[in-house]
């Protein structure tokens, strides 16, 4: 039935003049992707509960619910960071996208940034219906992101996206530190993982970000009124959101760090002093 519906709706002349009204015209072939990719990603949340007790036992087990619950979307967003990751590499010296980095097009791009905006669309649906644990900074994040891929079947910026969906690297070390310290996983595994994340944060999601930033503002300056005035200002105002952000949690992560190893100074000076 849903297959039905979908040809029904990627056939129909009223479904194409919707996309080609909102100017997204390659949405209509891809529109379905993006569902899946959402519906994907809340089963994967949904299934990682029973697995990650097989794989991890006592130790998952006696995490309270709500930290279960936020285990799950830990692993969607990491199975989301490590596939968008690879499938991105593909991208970035694809002919088509190079030759024109504002209106260049791919299938294969198209495809993944379907995949992608499946994902933050889960993750705004997240961030809505559980604002109080998210907050308006990763509401922010999530309606930029979506905001900018999905402009990605007008098409316009296809280019950029593996450059933006290579900050998904710090994704990675950061979910490592939050499964470890739930694990209870000490030694020097946390340590190395904590120092790659700031020095990777602060490369990819503080440098890199603010400079790939700046080049969209340079390559969009010069199509000008080839893309419309309003979008030109969706670009400007998801970009600087993401950049403050990132500047944000990087103070944050920083600040977060410093404790834990003045904390830990402080345990040992203790320990000392009871020795003594």
């Amino acid at each position: 039935m849903f297959q039905s519906v979908v040809y029904a709706l990627k056939t129909n002349p009223t479904g194409q003049a919707l996309f080609d009204s909102l100017g997204l015209t390659q949405l209509s072939r891809f529109w379905p992707y993006i569902l899946l990719s959402a519906l994907f990603f809340h089963v994967l949340s949904i299934l990682s509960d029973p697995l990650s007790h097989l794989i991890f036992g006592a130790a998952y087990a006696k995490l309270p619910k709500h930290k279960r619950h936020s285990w799950g979307i830990r692993v969607a967003s990491h199975a989301h960071a490590i596939f968008t990751i690879l499938a991105s590499i593909p991208i970035f010296n694809s002919p088509p996208l190079v030759e024109d980095r504002v209106f260049g097009y791919t299938d294969y791009a198209s495809m993944v940034y379907s995949v992608v905006c499946g994902y933050f669309l889960w993750d705004l649906f997240l961030c809505i219906t559980e604002f109080q644990s998210y907050g308006l900074g990763f509401l922010f994040h999530a309606i930029s992101a979506l905001s900018v891929y999905i402009q990605g079947f007008r098409p316009c910026l296809q280019y950029y996206g593996p450059r933006f969906l290579m900050l998904e690297l710090t994704t990675i070390p950061l979910n490592h530190h939050w499964f470890m310290e739930k694990l209870d996983i000490g030694g020097v595994l946390p340590i190395v993982n904590g120092v790659t994340l700031a020095v990777l944060y602060f490369a990819v999601r503080v440098v890199y970000s603010t400079y790939i930033s700046y080049c969209v503002f340079l390559d969009l300056a010069a199509v000008g009124d080839l893309v419309p005035t309003w979008l030109h200002y969706i670009y400007r105002i998801s970009n600087v959101t993401s950049c403050l952000l990132n500047y944000f949690w990087f103070y944050k992560l920083v600040l977060g760090f410093y404790r834990r190893v003045a904390t830990m100074g402080g345990g040992k000076q203790q320990s000392k002093a009871k020795l003594q």
